[in-house]
């Protein structure tokens, strides 16, 4: 602080004494006040005999009076002397308050004086703080989570809670979901040159409220470890560390596959290290202490602090016409939910071919009821493709699709006490989004409705060329292409759900996009029985496909054919390949892989349990 600050600061804490503010025996009690110079006096009737904190007794019915004095030392107004004042039955307590001061004062009287709750005279000159201290850094604390960057705000609070950590400590920072990071200290408890026994605390980050709680914390154990050994103290605090994951694992009902991804690590010896503020790329956040107490001074002195980011919840309420959450139905009429990055721990899964899978593990939110039954803290284990996981890391809401009919496994527990029961997707979504936004209801244009056409013209016109120069090769694709729907549709479906949000953003690329699509054949070929060119007109193919204005029927039984796919006779002789109107002023022509698209979404080629029978299910 410079040396305004210093004195903007001292003014504030000044109106804080003078509300007896921090002084135990005047808190709350002051009914009288005055000030000269630099000192202050706070007087109070006390209720019954006693003593105060300087020893001075007093008797019921007496005035106590405080003289305190600005210790530059300690940065803060100090209790010097106290008297009291012996009240006498009819008498002025004010007047018998200033007699009882020029007695002990030899003769001194204050410059200004006033019964509380009465503006006191100004005798000051220089600044005048609207606010106490005390009030202002409330205010401060809470303003200031909302004013810095989050990723600042979280270094410099985890540092503060390292700080307040016994010395030397080990360290170590975990992103373990619910929307943000976690805290593990080891802290160290030594005698001479050796730590002997150390205790484990695990602290969470909560995001909504940018804020560290302490989660859980080990019983102390025994240890024989130098600090002149770091390594050594590195290794046991990992092995402390990854114990306390287990058990609350456990605890918790984690999966047992679940994996822990550790950011960073290391060991403070003294407070004097701050390592956690280190944000990297030379960036380095602000301590803690130092943003609040900027932010004080500000709005002690009647000033509103200026944002450099807009507060989330601030943002929303200044702009109320603003789009509104969509009832759970996606664009592609799909049921979806939007939940909070805080119900959502990400999880990787190991399968049995060595391959890692991104999952997710949802937490239903308290309140969530389906036809009167309460599902509160039950969980759902879905996937997670790279858009929900990029959503999770910025702390942003993530929207989680089903299948239209899908029965969804709901779980809680672990082990023999594991419970799973299932239930309509449609009404889960229905339940979530009336329990987390019970008054946004989504205006009637929010409903499904048709994709927009994101394939470009380009795209279309070569795969005309190719349906027409080329039956042969569409064929074949056509055959890649069923392979790939019947045997990969949850990598489709994430592609498909890609693709079209760049589409409504306006940030559809052609080549990009085709360049996806055939990464996605290119994994369902594993074994190479399909060329080059059959890979390539396949993605084209496909890519049309999940990209078409009109959204496709669920592959279940009786669901009715693709209206623009070619339907056969009554005598079973196949429709005349006739271009049919869309109604959008372009005319399709049926083509392989249209009829191969019927086939799959008729009876005939009904799903199959896809989700079901997936091999990595």
């Amino acid at each position: 602080m410079n040396d305004q600050d210093q004195l903007i600061r001292r003014e504030a804490m000044r109106l804080d004494a003078l509300e007896g503010i921090g002084d135990p025996d005047m808190d709350g009690r002051v009914a009288w006040r005055a000030s000269s110079e630099d000192s202050i006096w706070t007087a109070a009737v006390m209720p019954a005999a006693g003593y105060d904190q300087l020893s001075m007794a007093y008797d019921a019915g007496d005035t106590l009076i405080h003289r305190l004095t600005w210790h530059p030392q300690h940065g803060a107004w100090m209790l010097r002397r106290t008297y009291t004042a012996h009240h006498q039955p009819g008498g002025d307590r004010t007047r018998e308050t200033l007699d009882a001061i020029a007695t002990w004062e030899q003769g001194a009287t204050p410059a200004a004086h006033a019964p509380a709750g009465q503006p006191l005279p100004v005798d000051r000159p220089g600044v005048h703080p609207t606010m106490g201290w005390a009030a202002a850094t409330a205010q401060a604390e809470r303003l200031a989570r909302t004013l810095a960057d989050p990723d600042e705000i979280r270094a410099a609070l985890m540092q503060q809670r390292l700080d307040q950590a016994h010395h030397p400590a080990s360290w170590l920072v975990e992103d373990y979901g619910i929307g943000g990071m976690g805290l593990y200290l080891v802290e160290w408890h030594t005698q001479d040159d050796t730590a002997v026994s150390y205790r484990v605390t695990r602290c969470d980050w909560d995001p909504d409220t940018a804020t560290m709680r302490d989660f859980a914390h080990s019983e102390t154990l025994a240890c024989h470890i130098g600090l002149d050994e770091p390594d050594a103290l590195d290794t046991q605090a990992r092995q402390a560390v990854d114990l306390m994951r287990a058990r609350l694992d456990h605890a918790y009902g984690a999966p047992e596959d679940m994996r822990h991804t550790t950011t960073r690590a290391g060991t403070s010896m003294t407070t004097a290290e701050r390592p956690l503020l280190d944000l990297g790329g030379g960036r380095h956040a602000t301590d803690w202490t130092t943003t609040v107490e900027h932010t004080a001074l500000s709005i002690a002195m009647g000033q509103t602090p200026g944002r450099s980011m807009p507060a989330p919840q601030a943002a929303a309420e200044a702009m109320p016409d603003s789009p509104r959450l969509p009832r759970p139905s996606t664009a592609n009429g799909r049921p979806a939910m939007r939940v909070p990055a805080r119900l959502v721990r990400p999880y990787t899964r190991h399968g049995r071919d060595g391959r890692d899978w991104n999952k997710m593990i949802i937490r239903l939110p308290q309140g969530t009821t389906v036809d009167g039954r309460h599902w509160d803290w039950w969980n759902i284990d879905r996937f997670m493709n790279p858009r929900q996981q990029q959503a999770h890391a910025r702390g942003e809401d993530i929207m989680v699709t089903f299948k239209p009919g899908e029965q969804v496994e709901l779980w809680r527990g672990k082990g023999p006490q594991r419970r799973a029961e299932t239930i309509d997707a449609t009404a889960l979504c229905e339940a979530v989004g009336k329990t987390l936004h019970p008054d946004r209801d989504a205006p009637a244009d929010q409903t499904a409705t048709a994709a927009p056409r994101a394939a470009g013209p380009e795209l279309r016109a070569r795969l005309a060329r190719l349906e027409t120069e080329q039956p042969d090769l569409c064929a074949r694709a056509s055959d890649l292409c069923m392979h790939a729907i019947e045997h990969d549709w949850p990598r489709i479906e994430r592609l498909q759900q890609r693709l079209l949000e760049h589409a409504r953003q306006g940030t559809w690329r052609d080549d990009l996009a085709l360049k996806a699509t055939r990464r996605t054949i290119a994994n369902t070929d594993s074994d190479g029985s399909w060329g080059r060119l059959e890979r390539d007109t396949a993605a084209l193919m496909l890519l049309e496909h999940i990209t078409r204005p009109d959204p496709q029927p669920t592959r279940t039984s009786g669901t009715a054919p693709i209206p623009d796919a070619p339907h056969p006779a009554a005598d079973g002789t196949p429709a005349t390949p006739d271009g049919t109107d869309t109604g959008t002023g372009e005319t399709r022509r049926p083509t392989p892989f249209r009829s191969l698209v019927e086939r799959l979404f008729t009876h005939d080629h009904g799903r199959r349990q896809n989700s079901r029978n997936h091999p990595l299910r």
